[in-house]
């Protein structure tokens, strides 16, 4: 989600005021397609996204803004059929090979070493593209339960 398709003014960028309509309009409007009464809802939100707003970071405070008004959703009657998943990767590495076509030599060296070094001093900080795809596809075609408890998991895996 984002605002780089339509003429904004910084404002309205740095505000957030972006990030809620669309997030929202598409939860809402999802919702209503499901068949089971049941529609999981994957809110890709970032590494430092603040839910309680105590992060430092403006990026952090409009994510966890996005994702507590996700997250409030489904108790409302008319919405009741979304199951919210916010998901905070870190950095997005992509594997070797995985790099988009047409990376330059110098980008794909650049990544390679990067992620060759994040993942020796910071391995819980990087999320490889296989790992964070498979991840984000198994919770969006998932039954919609709750996650059991474990590193990560927060809000009772809900």
């Amino acid at each position: 989600m984002g605002a780089g398709y339509q003429p904004v003014t910084s404002s309205e960028r740095v505000s957030g005021q972006l990030e809620y309509p669309f997030v929202n309009t598409a939860a809402t409007a999802f919702s209503t397609l499901s068949e089971t009464n049941k529609f999981n809802f994957v809110y890709v939100s970032g590494e430092g996204a603040g839910p309680m707003e105590k992060t430092w970071t403006l990026f952090g405070k409009i994510k966890g803004r996005a994702e507590v008004a996700l997250r409030a959703l489904p108790s409302t009657p008319a919405y009741s059929a979304l199951r919210v998943f916010n998901v905070r990767p870190g950095g997005v590495i992509p594997s070797p090979g995985d790099e988009r076509p047409g990376t330059g030599l110098p980008l794909r060296v650049g990544l390679a070493t990067a992620g060759s070094l994040f993942r020796v001093i910071a391995p819980s900080q990087i999320c490889p593209t296989k790992t964070l795809s498979k991840v984000l596809v198994d919770l969006a075609i998932g039954d919609g339960s709750p996650l059991p408890a474990g590193t990560g998991i927060e809000d009772d895996g809900i």
